[in-house]
Formats: structure tokens, C-alpha cells, sequence
């Protein structure tokens, strides 16, 4: 994933980095590479729940910004760079995890999450072929109710 800063590494490629380029040093390098989360987890019912919450509170305190895409990505990553400290975590989705930092991390969350896919292909009164999402509505449950 190319941006304008540079390529998304881990530790790993710091090093391969450093063969290449001798003469660049260890902030030259990070100057150019942004670090990505290397542990993640998906949240479960009881954490979305938790993480509702503290938006609701922090949302009280201050109705200006929304902290919704910030608490949970810090309670998403479980590693930064090999390191699992979670101050270290929620310092780094702060202060340098910037939004399109995050957009390729995001954008893998939506591949690998659970889901279903509620859309069906119906032919319309023209008879042309469309894409709908599939009703679910008590006459899913009990067609022949009459509802």
C-alpha cells in the first residue's frame, strides 16, 4: 500500500530497509514508514457494548469530537509493532495512527468480520435483473400469517 508517506512496514522490514539503504538511520526510516497494528482481535457483543458506553460518557464531556473510531480501534489492537502495552496502544491510535494510516487497517477489518449477506438478485417489473436487500419482517418468519 503506496500513500504519500511511504510504504506500511513492520519491524521485519525496518531491517531489510537498512540493508538496502545504509546510509538512512532508524528516524530516517521512521520518518518514512508508518507502523500498522500487528495483532488485532474483532470486538464480541459484550466489548461493543463496553465501548458504547464510554462514547455515551466522553460524549458528555465533550460534544465537539467524537472519540467512536479511536476507543475502538484501542480496544481492536493487541500489538503495535510487537509491543502489547496498551498505553503504548492508545497513544499510538492518538497520536500517529492517523486516518489514513488507518483506512488499510479498517478496510482489512471489513474483509475478515463475520457477516451476512442479506442482498438478493429479483427481477423487476421491466424484468431487468436488481439487487435487493432481503426484507426480514414477521412475513419472513410466518408467510402464510396473512400480516
Amino acid at each position: 500500500m503506496n500513500y504519500d508517506k511511504g510504504y506500511y512496514v513492520t519491524s521485519e522490514s525496518v531491517n531489510e530497509i537498512k540493508l538496502k539503504h545504509p546510509d538512512l538511520n532508524e528516524q530516517e526510516i521512521k520518518s518514512l514508514y508508518t507502523y500498522l497494528p500487528d495483532r488485532k482481535k474483532l470486538l464480541n457483543g459484550k466489548e461493543e457494548h463496553e465501548i458504547d458506553l464510554e462514547i455515551k460518557s466522553k460524549e458528555k464531556i465533550s460534544k465537539e469530537t467524537s472519540a467512536n473510531l479511536t476507543t475502538r480501534l484501542k480496544k481492536m489492537i493487541l500489538s503495535v509493532d510487537g509491543n502489547s502495552d496498551k498505553a503504548f496502544i492508545n497513544n499510538f491510535v492518538d497520536n500517529e495512527f492517523l486516518s489514513r494510516d488507518s483506512y488499510p487497517f479498517r478496510e482489512n477489518l471489513l474483509k475478515i468480520t463475520p457477516d451476512i449477506d442479506m442482498k438478493i438478485k429479483v427481477k423487476d417489473s421491466n424484468g431487468e435483473d436488481a439487487e435487493v436487500m432481503l426484507p426480514i419482517t414477521l412475513r419472513f418468519f410466518w408467510p402464510s400469517s396473512g400480516i
